[in-house]
C-alpha cells in the first residue's frame, strides 16, 4: 500500500463466530485539535451462501452505524453516550459472490 499522511491511521478488527468471518478496517486521522475523524471504513464478510445481498449489505452497514453511534464523543467522559452524525465517512462493503 502507499504510506498514510502525517497523523493518520489504520486499524483492523476481524472476528470469526457462528460460521461466519468479517473483517473491518478504519483509516482515521488525527485532527489539529486532538479529534478524531473517521476517513474511511472497509468491510468485508464471507457468511456462506447468500440468498439476498441486499441483506447482508444492510446488517454489515448496520452494524458499523451501531458501532459508531455507541462509541464515546471525544473528550467525553465514557459514561456519557450520544448518537453521532451518519455518513460522515465513506463506507465500502465487499459482498462475497453469489
Amino acid at each position: 500500500g502507499t504510506p498514510l499522511p502525517q497523523g493518520s491511521g489504520r486499524g483492523v478488527a476481524a472476528v470469526a463466530d457462528f460460521g461466519s468471518f468479517a473483517a473491518l478496517v478504519a483509516q482515521v486521522r488525527v485532527g489539529a485539535g486532538g479529534d478524531l475523524r473517521v476517513e474511511r471504513l472497509v468491510c468485508a464478510a464471507d457468511c456462506g451462501r447468500v440468498v439476498n445481498p441486499n441483506i447482508v449489505r444492510q446488517q454489515l452497514e448496520g452494524g458499523i452505524h451501531k458501532a459508531d453511534a455507541l462509541a464515546p464523543p471525544p473528550k467525553t467522559p465514557s459514561r456519557v453516550r450520544r448518537p453521532s452524525s451518519a455518513g460522515r465517512c465513506r463506507r465500502s462493503v465487499a459482498l462475497p459472490p453469489a
